[in-house]
């Protein structure tokens, strides 16, 4: 038989595959982050992160959706 060949690895611990590729930093005042805590604990989100990610899709769903009908009423 042949001989066996060995894949070095890379150094360090394998990185995550993690479906978020981009980090964002943000400066918010106390008051917001106590807010998002308050909305992360009462829509069961673990983690902070997780509540600004929720809540910017949100933001954003919206926004579009007011833009679609915005474009519709113009056309009408």
């Amino acid at each position: 038989m042949g001989k066996k060949v060995e894949i070095k690895r890379g150094r360090g611990r394998p990185r995550k595959e993690q479906p978020f590729n981009t980090v964002l930093p943000v400066m918010v005042s106390d008051n917001i982050v106590e807010r998002l805590d308050e909305w992360a604990k009462e829509i069961g989100v673990e983690s902070r992160s997780a509540a600004a990610r929720a809540l910017i899709e949100e933001g954003l769903d919206r926004v579009e959706k007011r833009a679609a009908g915005a474009k519709r009423s113009k056309t009408k």
